[in-house]
């Protein structure tokens, strides 16, 4: 490389235009509400987070052996409160159970098959009456043993198939899948087609897989099915395919052939998948995957192999189910719920009761029946279970708090992992067609308290506040103020006593409260019945300290929207989180996004990572012919020892120069000087030359006259030399005839 040129400056001076350009317009876009790159949310601890799906009516006695696995949590609590205080916790139990799943992922779904025969004369199987209660039921914890099962090939799928190729339909034989000897090993196809053998009977096959659904990239997934009509075909996907599923509720069946779902931070989903069908015809289903990407603002369907998608784990699906039962009639009315469930509390630790596996087959087992309505009314006739009505819950009362109740109104409970945090989300959709969403870290100072608060009504605080140290008399504006006041405020209650006599207040630091619609036992301050309420702070973005967030934002406070909106009514409810939280002013906005991360990796690359760059090869490009390995710092290191060896030799140049203006200045010109002085006052020297002034005074002949004398002497000499000739010539003739004479 040439050392006297820095050949990165093209490269330094594109990208400086570029960052330049990209900040304008970004700020241009934020600064617009409708064309704003960011909205920010919290969402707010609520029970509409809690989603909660009723599974029937099951009779105590079916769990009695599993009192070890299924048993009341510890105290009692109104059943939103319950819904409320288990949500964070159901959250992070679920992420980790998640994180074992995962982790024994293997290629390829376990399976069951089952036999019954006793079907004489049945030739097509779309005429068997297959009820949610009958041949489902019966199928779903058979003693066959349980293997992995690869899926096959075969040339009859409807679209085709070929092994590893992108954009190919990839299809199974249920049958042949069996009755073949497996394929060992992790993969997941193989390019043999089996032709099962002649079967001459009318049995009933019934072939389930089990597993989950799994994908790294998040997105939008479709499963479509071909289904031929020799098959009852059923696809159930998430937690109701652990033990719940039925024809009914089949998220793919022979009149439904496709189902979406949306992967978010590479959970796995449970799957099952069955085929029902006469031996004497074997079905073949063709199922594709396709995950929705956007390029260029058009949407399509990329393919994704089976074999990628279809897993199974050591580690089985865990589905938190619980019911709320009073004890008494008294506490019923006292709004007092225990909870039973599959976990227990360990100081806000929840832990899984043992193996809930057993839990689950009772729970199929007995389905039918509940199904039936078998456990609604108990042994006096009598309806055994309560809905409250502003809640939409059922709930069961003991016949004494001694006693179990008849029955326990179970339901599926799932907290959406969004509740309680704050995001920051892109309002631009990624290639996946989601809304990336970007989580503000616990422990950042970036999010601080506004001035807002949201009302909870009837919620009371814990024993543990309810102390003269922390009861004040302020009423409820003067308790709003005292909050206020205090930066580290985090909410506040205020209820009455002595029937209404005596305003009460609590304000409290802590990060997260105990939702209690159950009155504490307290005998010191005693409180008023529906009095009380919960007040809890809302947030804001301080994102002072970051230039950028300060370009974008010249107040540097960004208001938090709260919502209670977990629907998929909400704007942005396909989504994908970041698993990088932001913790600091300058990941905030623009600062943060993917776009302004490139450019931090563009000036990094261009800073230390050397790169051949040559014209129109690479998008910087170099003002030089052929290519260089250029990077910036070396590029810079080379032009600054260069200049430097440069300046070194510039300064002794200029060095030689005030020596030699020196030695004129100090000693030349003055010698001159005093030369000049004697000889201007000594006449001999004739210095100003006026002895010689004839000679100025002579005009001086031009050009042309003297071109004329030129010319006359010429002559004249011509005219001298022609007469000196002539006189020669003739002494030599005169001498030449004397010596001829003599």
């Amino acid at each position: 490389m040439e050392k006297d040129k820095l050949y990165t400056y093209d490269r330094l001076s594109q990208f400086v235009d570029n960052y330049t350009e990209f900040v304008k317009v970004k700020k241009a876009e934020q600064s617009s509400p409708t064309t704003q790159n960011y909205n920010y949310y919290h969402f707010e601890t609520s029970p509409d987070a809690v989603n909660s799906d009723s599974m029937g009516r099951f009779g105590s006695s079916i769990f009695e052996d599993l009192d070890s696995i299924w048993k009341p949590m510890t105290g009692s609590n109104g059943i939103n409160a319950w819904k409320l205080n288990l949500g964070k916790k159901m959250i992070v139990l679920k992420n980790e159970y998640n994180i074992s799943v995962v982790d024994e992922l293997q290629e390829g779904m376990s399976y069951t098959i089952k036999k019954f025969s006793n079907y004489s004369n049945i030739s097509d199987i779309a005429r068997l009456n297959v009820q949610p209660y009958d041949l489902l039921a019966q199928v779903a914890y058979a003693d066959t043993v349980s293997t992995i099962s690869e899926f096959k090939s075969d040339s009859k799928c409807p679209s085709g198939y070929a092994a590893n190729v992108a954009g190919e339909a990839q299809c199974f034989t249920p049958y042949s899948s069996i009755l073949s000897t497996p394929i060992t090993g992790n993969s997941a196809f193989t390019t043999t087609v089996y032709t099962p053998p002649t079967v001459t009977t009318n049995n009933i096959v019934s072939i389930e897989w089990n597993g989950y659904f799994y994908q790294e990239i998040n997105g939008i997934y479709t499963l479509t099915a071909t289904i031929p009509d020799n098959c009852l075909y059923y696809i159930w996907v998430g937690d109701k395919s652990v033990c719940e599923f039925t024809s009914a509720n089949a998220d793919i069946h022979n009149t439904q052939s496709k189902y979406q779902i949306l992967i978010e931070n590479g959970q796995p989903v449970p799957i099952r998948i069955q085929c029902i069908f006469i031996d004497q015809s074997q079905p073949v289903v063709d199922l594709t995957i396709a995950r929705t990407q956007m390029t260029n603002e058009a949407i399509s369907d990329v393919s994704v192999a089976l074999g990628s998608s279809l897993r199974d784990s050591s580690v089985k699906p865990f589905v938190f189910y619980a019911a709320f039962v009073s004890s008494s009639q008294a506490d019923f009315l006292e709004n007092k719920f225990t909870c039973y469930s599959l976990v227990t509390d360990n100081s806000g630790i929840l832990a899984i009761n043992g193996d809930p596996s057993d839990f689950y087959q009772k729970f199929r087992q007995n389905l039918p029946d509940v199904i039936n309505l078998k456990y609604d009314y108990n042994s006096s006739n009598r309806l055994s279970y309560g809905v409250i009505p502003s809640i939409k819950t059922q709930y069961t009362i003991s016949s004494d708090t001694s006693s179990l109740p008849f029955a326990y109104s179970i339901y599926r409970l799932h907290t959406d992992p969004r509740m309680g945090n704050t995001y920051q989300i892109n309002t631009a959709m990624n290639e996946q067609t989601l809304h990336p969403m970007q989580k503000f870290g616990n422990e950042s100072n970036i999010i601080t308290f506004s001035n807002d608060f949201t009302t909870k009504t009837n919620y009371y605080p814990n024993s543990s506040l309810l102390t003269a140290s922390n009861v004040g008399s302020e009423d409820g504006l003067a308790c709003k103020e005292k909050c206020i006041s205090d930066p580290t405020c985090n909410h506040y209650y205020t209820f009455t006593s002595n029937n209404g006599k005596d305003n009460k207040c609590i304000t409290s630091t802590l990060a997260t409260s105990e939702f209690n619609r159950v009155i504490p036992p307290n005998s010191t301050i005693p409180i008023d019945t529906n009095s009380s309420s919960l007040y809890t702070r809302n947030y804001q973005i301080e994102a002072s300290g970051s230039n950028c967030g300060t370009d974008l934002k010249p107040s540097n406070i960004i208001p938090v929207n709260s919502t209670t909106n977990y629907s998929t009514t909400f704007e942005y409810s396909n989504y994908n989180v970041n698993t990088t939280e932001i913790t600091k002013p300058e990941q905030v906005g623009v600062c943060g996004s993917p776009g302004y991360h490139k450019q931090q990796n563009d000036a990094y690359d261009i800073l230390f990572n050397p790169s051949t760059y040559s014209n129109g090869g690479k998008s910087w490009t170099e003002s030089f012919t052929g290519s260089k390995k250029t990077q910036a710092i070396d590029d810079t290191s080379d032009a600054i020892q260069t200049n430097l060896k440069n300046e070194q030799i510039y300064a002794n140049k200029m060095e030689s120069i005030n020596t030699k203006e020196k030695e004129l200045s100090q000693i030349l010109i003055p010698k001159y000087r005093e030369t000049r002085e004697i000889m201007e006052n000594n006449p001999i020297y004739d210095y100003k030359g006026d002895s010689l002034l004839h000679f100025r005074n002579k005009p001086i002949p031009q050009l042309r006259e003297k071109r004329i004398m030129d010319n006359n002497q010429q002559y004249v000499t011509s005219q001298l030399m022609l007469s000196l000739g002539t006189l020669s010539a003739a002494t030599l003739i005169v001498f030449a005839i004397m010596l001829a004479r003599e």
